[in-house]
């Protein structure tokens, strides 16, 4: 994992940052788990044998809209700055 630091920083922002980004790795899987768990059960109701295709077709999709929405707050957080 890399950290780009420029100037003098404090050794908090650095640990900030760590921990944010375990935070935000911990989420992700967690996401990816309940959406597994939920896509492939949901599937089954209506096709047992392709359950397990629903299961990752729901990871794929939960993972895509945390990363926009993360994006999205991070980008107007920004402009907010500004």
């Amino acid at each position: 994992m890399a950290i780009a630091v420029t100037g003098p920083t404090r050794a908090g922002s650095i640990k900030w940052t760590y921990l944010s980004t375990l935070r935000s790795v911990d989420l992700c899987r967690a996401i990816a788990v309940a959406g597994y768990f939920l896509g492939s059960n949901f599937t089954a109701l209506f096709h047992n044998s392709s359950s397990v295709i629903g299961g990752f077709w729901s990871v794929i999709s939960g993972v895509i809209v945390y990363d926009d929405i993360r994006t999205n707050v991070l980008r107007s957080a920004k402009l907010r700055r500004l």
